[in-house]
Parts: C-alpha cells; sequence; structure tokens
C-alpha cells in the first residue's frame, strides 16, 4: 500500500453519494456544516455559493464543483437576491435520489467523505476550506471520466447503482484531494512527503512495519541517501526528524485502537513495537497529554465501552 492510502486507511476514510438536488431559477438556500469532507459538483445549469461567513459568491457553472475540507456552513443559489431558506426547513422527498426546489434547470450532486477527525489533520493540513475544480480542463480527464461514470450509475437506478455510486464517489473525492494538493498555493506536506520517491520509500517502510525498531541508518539506506542528507531532506518535506515521524505514526494508530477496538493497551504496546508498557505510555502522553488508559476513557466509541478490558 502507498503512503497516501495508509492515510485515509488510518483515518478510516469513506465515502457516500447523497441526493442530489435540482432547483429553478430563483433558489437560495442555506445549509449546515458537515464534519468531514463536503463535495458539491453542478451538472446542469448554474449554481452560486458562498461560506456563510463571508460576503463573496462565487459562481459554479457546468462541469465545475468544489470540496469543503472542514466544518463551515454554507448557501446555494441560483438566485443570490433572495433570502435563503433553512436546508432543515424545506425537505422534500426524493425522485431516482434527487431533491426537486422546484424546477430542474439546475442540478447538482453532492457526496461526502467521512474521516476519523481525531488525526484529520494529517490528510488537510496545507488544504484551503474551499477546493474548487473543473471537469472540463485538459488536466482533469481522469475526474470528468469518474464524474460521468458516476451520473450514468446515479440515473439508471439499476441493482448495485448504491454501492456503485458509493465506490465512484470515493474515486471521485481522491482525485479531487490530489487536485487540490497539486494546486495549494501555500504547498502542502502531505503531497510533498508522498510524491518525493525517496521519503515516499522510508514512509512505505514505516507505515508498513510501524512496530520495527527502526534506526537512522537503516532508514537512510532505505532513501538511498547518506544519514545526513537523508535526515536534512525528510525533516524539510515532513516538518519531523524520522525518528520522531515513526513515533508520531506509532501514536496514531495507537489512538484509533484506543478508541476503535477492545485490544488491551499492553497488546497495542507490543503490537507497535515497544518493549515495555511503561515506554509506550511516556510516548503516548507526550504525543496526546494523557495515559492511554484516561485516553480510552475519553475517547472509547459509545457501544463498545462495556465490553472492554484495559
Amino acid at each position: 500500500m502507498d503512503p497516501f492510502s495508509d492515510v485515509l486507511n488510518l483515518l478510516s476514510a469513506r465515502s457516500y453519494a447523497t441526493a442530489g438536488l435540482s432547483a429553478g431559477n430563483h433558489w437560495a438556500m442555506s445549509f449546515p456544516g458537515y464534519n468531514g469532507l463536503k463535495f458539491i459538483f453542478i451538472k446542469k445549469g448554474m449554481f452560486w455559493f458562498r461560506l456563510e461567513a463571508e460576503p463573496e459568491w462565487t459562481q459554479l457553472s457546468e462541469g465545475q464543483g468544489l470540496a469543503l475540507t472542514r466544518y463551515a456552513r454554507f448557501l446555494m443559489a441560483t438566485d443570490v437576491n433572495i433570502p435563503p431558506a433553512e436546508s432543515s426547513e424545506k425537505k422534500r422527498p426524493r425522485v431516482n435520489e434527487t431533491v426537486n426546489y422546484g424546477g430542474d434547470e439546475n442540478l447538482l450532486l453532492a457526496g461526502k467523505m467521512e474521516i476519523d477527525l481525531t488525526s484529520s489533520d494529517i490528510l488537510l493540513n496545507g488544504l484551503p476550506l474551499v477546493l474548487h475544480f473543473n471537469t472540463q480542463t485538459d488536466d482533469s480527464s481522469a475526474l470528468c471520466t469518474l464524474m460521468s461514470l458516476f451520473f450514468r450509475e446515479k440515473v439508471a437506478n439499476k441493482p448495485g447503482s448504491v454501492q456503485a455510486c458509493d465506490y465512484l464517489m470515493h474515486l471521485i473525492m481522491i482525485e479531487v484531494l490530489r487536485s487540490g494538493y497539486e494546486k495549494s498555493s501555500e504547498g502542502c506536506v502531505v503531497i510533498d512527503k508522498f510524491s518525493d520517491a525517496r521519503i515516499n520509500k522510508v514512509l512505505s517502510a514505516i507505515h508498513q512495519e510501524p512496530e520495527n525498531n527502526w534506526s537512522l541508518l537503516e532508514l537512510a539506506t532505505i532513501s538511498g541517501m547518506s544519514r545526513a542528507g537523508f535526515s536534512k531532506k525528510f525533516r524539510e518535506v515532513t516538518g519531523l526528524t524520522p525518528l520522531l515521524y515513526l513515533t508520531n505514526w506509532r501514536m496514531r494508530l495507537a489512538s484509533k485502537s484506543l478508541r476503535y477496538t477492545r485490544e488491551s493497551v499492553k497488546l497495542i504496546c507490543f503490537k507497535l513495537g515497544y518493549s515495555s508498557e511503561s515506554t509506550f505510555s511516556s510516548a503516548f502522553k507526550r504525543v496526546y497529554g494523557v495515559a492511554p488508559r484516561i485516553y480510552r476513557d475519553q475517547h472509547f466509541q459509545a457501544g463498545l465501552k462495556k465490553t472492554i478490558k484495559a
């Protein structure tokens, strides 16, 4: 598995197609934020978009779209001069998974990606709140193909279409994220470290065998660089020393296990390569501020807690 896929797997990233929305030329609506990634694509006509906290509207035409990378309330409209209704106040029935708000001149498709918000910084740092994309440019052929397949499945409503749309939405979200990393004016640590071939090899090794007692020399050898050159390059790309990155990756894995599994702290400790529980607990506390057992008590997911054995 490549390092970017490792991160998506760590975050339990899962995408879903949500309802399409059609509207006439005199419509406006306010939408709540979403704790994950929200995707909007204009299939037909034109919509205006703006964040609730900002005054400027952005026009989105057919073939254009955006992804919201963090929680934020927003507005969509075909007429910016009318007061927006709250989406919760205007529930409409779905026809072929599309909600109609009084017209079919304009049509958008929506989706979402659920991620583990506790470690979402590893994926989202460096990305703007709103990622814009256009499927009609030369460098977006893959996204254009995926959107065409997605819409075909959406309207066909054949057996298995819901599952197919969810899988396609996941591919679409990954493609949008790739595009966002590549175009971000701030640059992005995530895409930098995943696109550098030498650092990529090292990240793959760390991700595949976090339990290994990696030395700086071993990691430098994997990269094909000298220890000094590797250490400098690794820090430039990731912002961390190699061994600190290893520790942080282990702690992210530990955090996920503590929140979502029944595994004992001792088992998690040994699975991540620590020879003693006290050493593991000290490392965990440095990253998360509390001991593993306290962290589990604070964050363990509802429904499993009754059966946990620390």
